[in-house]
């Protein structure tokens, strides 16, 4: 049986990473010195990394046996 998971179905909090990342991207296409630039690129791939968790999290949640015996037990 396939489980068909539509983006709807994923959380916003996967979405405000993704918005944080993006303000972090801009920033750095903003920033003056390339120390910004590296502390704003750093920001936005540990934001997108989290927005990734973050929607893995909740499709394990949603595959996860309802008996209590999987990734959420």
């Amino acid at each position: 049986m396939t489980l068909a998971i539509s983006p709807a179905s994923i959380s916003s909090a996967a979405d405000e990473f993704e918005r944080k990342a993006d303000d972090f991207a801009a920033l750095a296409e903003e920033a003056k010195g390339p120390e910004d630039v590296a502390r704003y690129r750093d920001l936005e791939h540990t934001y997108r990394l989290r927005a990734e968790e973050e929607r893995a999290r909740q499709i394990a949640h949603l595959y996860a046996p309802a008996s209590g015996h999987g990734a959420n037990a």
